[in-house]
C-alpha cells in the first residue's frame, strides 16, 4: 500500500527516482517554499491594491451628507 501511494504521489516520469538521489527529500520543502512565496506575493499585491483604492480621490465616507448619530433608547 505504501509503495502504491508513493508511486501515485511521485507523478509520471519519475519511476525509479523515488527515494533515490540527493533531491529525493526536497520535494515537500520545495512545495512549501513555493507556497510561501506565492502567499507573500498575493499578500503584498493585495496590500498595494487596497492602498491604491484608499488613496483615490473620492474614496472614504461621503462628506456632504450628514453623519449618522447613535440614538439612545
Amino acid at each position: 500500500m505504501e509503495l502504491e501511494r508513493e508511486k501515485v504521489l511521485s507523478g509520471p516520469g519519475s519511476e525509479g527516482s523515488a527515494g533515490k538521489g540527493p533531491a529525493a527529500g526536497r520535494s515537500p520543502v520545495r512545495w512549501a517554499l513555493s507556497g510561501l512565496g506565492a502567499g507573500l506575493v498575493a499578500g503584498v499585491g493585495g496590500t498595494v491594491l487596497m492602498r491604491r483604492a484608499a488613496a483615490r480621490r473620492g474614496a472614504g465616507p461621503p462628506r456632504e451628507e450628514p453623519r449618522q448619530e447613535l440614538i439612545d433608547l
